[in-house]
């Protein structure tokens, strides 16, 4: 590899050799035996200054999407929020009750790691302590839903019933056309809409960008997109309560 001394050192001192190593890694030659294994000698050519590069790309990368998944991520809270308080106007505190939730959703874990947000946000969130000072009696869902993070609202929204599932992805212009699914087809969107196993994707991705970790030349398990090749612009569906 060719390396300038100066920009090497100064890359290695703030920001490490084993976090850039994935940057030169497909830099580096392939053992032609069966193994196909990576070689320490690099492709001629290879550069540190294009390894440094790169890393600035994906950095710039990551906070793009970083961005992107924060407008998703509010907005999806937002449409669980209203759609769940709406069918509870006069009961705030419903999430503490399973009847809301499908009956293998596992809800008094997800309420302990609710609670243990609230108790690690109590001193620092202005909407808890609000709360805290001016009312008594359980916290209500949408000051609760302020201190989920993404992932929290990810598996809230796999808990939900099949209507309501369908309710906030379709408040978010994500619609199945049901006439178009077949008989399994129409059952796999009945025991979860398929918006649950992209918002688990989306985690996922949201994390390593929040977290600072590669996001280029990263494989992610692929979610299913048969069902969003029926989206288009339809009304609200019909399907499968």
């Amino acid at each position: 590899m060719v390396v300038d001394s100066a920009q090497a050192e100064q890359w290695l001192n703030s920001v490490g050799y084993y976090r850039l190593s994935a940057y030169w890694y497909p830099a580096r030659q392939v053992d032609p035996s069966p193994t196909g294994r990576r070689l320490d000698q690099f492709v001629p050519g290879t550069d540190f200054a294009n390894v440094a590069e790169l890393y600035e790309a994906d950095r710039k990368l990551r906070t793009l999407v970083h961005d992107g998944m924060e407008r998703i991520e509010v907005a999806v809270r937002t449409q669980v929020v209203e759609i769940l308080c709406a069918q509870h106007p006069s009961n705030p505190a419903f999430y503490l009750s399973s009847d809301s939730f499908r009956s293998k959703f596992a809800h008094l874990q997800w309420l302990q790691t609710a609670y243990s947000r609230l108790a690690r946000a109590g001193s620092k969130s202005d909407s808890v302590k609000h709360h805290a000072k001016h009312y008594s009696g359980m916290f209500p869902f949408w000051a609760v839903a302020e201190v989920l993070d993404f992932r929290d609202v990810s598996v809230l929204y796999s808990g939900l019933k099949s209507r309501d599932q369908r309710a906030v992805a379709e408040n978010l212009d994500i619609f199945i056309d049901f006439n178009v699914l077949s008989d399994n087809q129409k059952s796999q969107v009945q025991k979860s809409h398929p918006f649950a196993s992209w918002l688990e994707q989306l985690v996922l991705i949201r994390n390593v960008c929040a977290h600072h970790s590669r996001l280029w030349n990263r494989t992610f398990n692929p979610a299913s997109t048969s069902f969003i090749r029926t989206n288009g612009n339809l009304s609200p569906s019909t399907g499968p309560e």
